[in-house]
């Protein structure tokens, strides 16, 4: 197994011919800041259906993460429970960040069922830094859901400092990249991972 960047087309090319595959991949984009008011999209009419959920919420949030992962990456580099479970220190200082104006976190899901179909963790910053969203679609629902999180994550950062908001994204993901660059985001590098197959 092995890691390449997707400008990278040389090496690109020379790997496939070595006999490497395809993986998966995580694509970085940013968006310097939040574009003002009047160049902000409207909410779709659906928005109503995202919910606010807590940390205490955090195994639906981490079995949707899992659905967006396929199995072959699931074998590389597997969905972590810690990166899910906010233990009471986190949870704590989450908590204190809020309560003296540094930091808010928002997290919010479509839910039809008990599942999460979709959902964001938006993490404002107050003062300095950066926002960082982190977004989750089922994949039969790609392409449904993906407008709504970001023209809810905008029209959110609107009451905020205008800083540079960084999303992460999977490279199969192409509903949540094109909802996102249509919105002004550029990606800053995409690492894709590549497999051989070794004869037994």
């Amino acid at each position: 197994v092995l890691q390449v960047y997707a400008k990278n087309t040389t090496a690109r090319h020379l790997y496939e011919q070595l006999g490497f595959d395809y993986m998966g991949g995580k694509s970085e984009l940013r968006l310097d800041q939040c574009p003002p008011s009047a160049q902000l999209p409207e909410q779709p009419p659906e928005i109503a259906s995202l919910f606010p959920f807590s940390a205490q919420h955090w195994q639906e949030l981490y079995e949707l993460a899992n659905c967006q992962h396929h199995t072959q990456a699931q074998w590389w580099r597997a969905i972590r429970r810690n990166d899910f479970q906010s233990t009471f220190e986190q949870q704590v200082s989450e908590w204190f960040a809020n309560l003296i104006g540094r930091r808010t976190v928002y997290r919010r899901c479509v839910q039809i069922t008990r599942r999460f179909e979709a959902a964001l963790l938006l993490t404002v910053q107050r003062w300095k830094g950066e926002h960082q969203l982190q977004m989750w679609v089922r994949p039969e629902n790609y392409g449904k859901y993906e407008e709504q999180l970001i023209a809810w994550t905008l029209q959110t950062l609107r009451d905020y400092p205008r800083l540079p908001i960084t999303l992460e994204l999977t490279t199969e993901h192409t509903a949540a990249l094109e909802a996102a660059q249509a919105h002004g985001f550029q990606v800053e590098r995409s690492l894709l991972t590549m497999r051989r197959k070794v004869d037994e």
